[in-house]
């Protein structure tokens, strides 16, 4: 087995009083060392950077320059003066810009000899950096954006084998949270992350580097044998989706070993092609989002009944190199139609249906599964015909009267989603419940809409633990513990 990798925790403080802060959440969080970006302080700040010694963590220091992605200067001859006066204080090592700072900057201290390579880089340019040779007692990072395809295609060919170079590689964008969690497996003697998410009620940290996964997942990861299995999200975009963290909260408090990671895949081609590699590297299971339902299902060797009246998958699930799939997105609407039906939230008469995509499908077979007479409304009329026939519903005509519920599923809200052009005022009235398949929506537009009805909203919060739930049973055999579900509900709908 492969030494564990150095955790360096990324610190997003920009001031002191934040930094003292974040240090003791790191090494709480199980990071070994913390990474200060002195970049982004402004000179005022810097001046006070000695009160942050001594530290409870070591502390790498860096001075990211403007061409390298960072807010520090270019100019070698700033940039060493900056250097030098991070070296009087109590740094265990500094980031040293390959480019920009060596050899001209002196430094008594260990260095992280860095290059953040440009996406007009080469293949061979990439290769060669990750071959030199470190100093003694440093390391080496090279840094270069790309896709999961190209992690796949010419990242991973290119790496020497373990424990031949002091390198540690990263990259950015789609591919960033794959190289981190595989940082053991080829062999880097160190990988960043990030600090936890914070509780519920505290505004969101923002990310250093949106590629970089929480420390405490990496420390437990890093802590299971290797060939522990790996799940993940597909979809494009997926940085808003909260599936990693639900699946990632519930394998700790159940003691699997495992790691959930988003995976944005660009469009059906990269899916293709990516998906049985993955499998091949670790990948147990997939839960899949928009655009891929419909694809998902095509890619799978068989599939669950749900899945096929559907027409979709939302989990795919590998077993030697065969796929299976299913849908969890029915069950949890199943059940959250039966408890609207119990809290008389809804009369279970009718339903109308907003989208024709596989949530609409999964809501259509919910809706006739709870015997309620059921209406679609799409954009696309022959595409909503379609569906109107295979479940047994109307198609919605633009000056039907209101509905008691009105199911949204499309992506409208969501990011990336395109705009809702849909009649709402036409299904929407006093008394009228709103069921959004959306569980993060950026843009609040349905729920203004529906206030403005007077009619009731809910996000798909509820239902995404429901579907995840499901998932969760599939892939482990067992259902997430009570209390862990509980906690994932309550955090969320406190906040709501």
């Amino acid at each position: 087995m492969n030494p564990r990798p150095l955790l360096i925790v990324t610190l997003p403080g920009q001031t002191v009083r934040e930094l003292l802060v974040e240090i003791v959440e790191g090494r709480a969080a199980g990071a070994d060392m913390a990474e200060i970006r002195v970049d982004r302080m402004t000179d005022q700040e810097r001046s006070h950077l000695s009160e942050l010694f001594p530290a409870p963590l070591p502390l790498l220091g860096t001075y990211r320059s403007r061409m390298e992605g960072g807010e520090g200067i270019d100019d070698p001859g700033g940039r060493r003066q900056v250097v030098a006066s991070l070296q009087t204080l109590g740094f265990v090592l500094l980031d040293r810009e390959l480019r920009r700072d060596e050899p001209g900057t002196p430094t008594q201290l260990p260095s992280v000899r860095s290059v953040h390579l440009a996406g007009s880089s080469s293949p061979e340019e990439f290769a060669a950096l990750i071959r030199q040779p470190s100093s003694s007692d440093g390391l080496g990072k090279v840094v270069v954006p790309a896709s999961i395809g190209d992690l796949l295609d010419w990242v991973l060919p290119a790496l020497p084998p373990p424990g031949e170079v002091r390198t540690v590689v990263l990259t950015t964008g789609a591919s960033g949270p794959l190289l981190r969690v595989w940082a053991r497996r080829f062999g880097f003697p160190a990988t960043f992350g990030s600090l936890p998410p914070r509780g519920s009620g505290l505004p969101p940290r923002p990310p250093v580097e949106v590629s970089q996964l929480p420390v405490d997942q990496l420390r437990r990861w890093f802590g299971t044998e290797e060939g522990a299995p790996l799940y993940g999200v597909i979809g494009h975009p997926v940085a808003h989706s909260l599936s990693p963290s639900l699946h990632n909260a519930w394998m700790t408090t159940g003691g699997q070993p495992g790691l959930y990671v988003p995976l944005d895949l660009a469009d059906g081609a990269e899916l293709t092609a990516c998906l049985p590699r993955l499998v091949e590297l670790g990948f147990h299971g997939f839960n899949v989002t928009h655009p891929y339902k419909h694809l998902a299902l095509e890619l799978a060797d068989e599939a669950s009944p749900a899945a096929e009246t559907c027409g979709a998958a939302n989990v795919l699930t590998f077993h030697d190199g065969e796929g299976s799939a299913d849908n969890t997105d029915l069950a949890a609407l199943v059940q959250r139609l039966a408890e609207l039906r119990r809290e008389g939230l809804w009369d279970g008469e009718r339903v109308t249906i907003l989208g024709s995509g596989g949530g609409a499908r999964a809501a259509l077979e919910a809706a006739r599964l709870s015997g309620a007479k059921t209406r679609v409304m799409a954009r696309n009329e022959r595409v909503g015909g379609e569906l109107a026939r295979r479940f047994g519903a109307e198609l919605e005509a633009p000056s039907r009267a209101e509905a008691s519920l009105v199911i949204h599923a499309t992506p409208a809200g969501q990011a990336g989603g395109t705009p809702l052009d849909l009649p709402l005022e036409n299904v929407l009235g006093p008394g009228s419940f709103l069921l959004d398949l959306v569980y993060a929506p950026v843009n609040p537009f349905l729920a203004d809409r529906a206030a403005r009805a007077g009619a009731l909203y809910e996000d798909g919060w509820r239902l995404l633990i429901y579907q995840a739930r499901e998932s969760y049973r599939i892939w482990w055999g067992v259902e997430p513990r009570p209390e862990a579900v509980r906690t994932s509900l309550e955090e969320r709908l406190c906040t709501a």
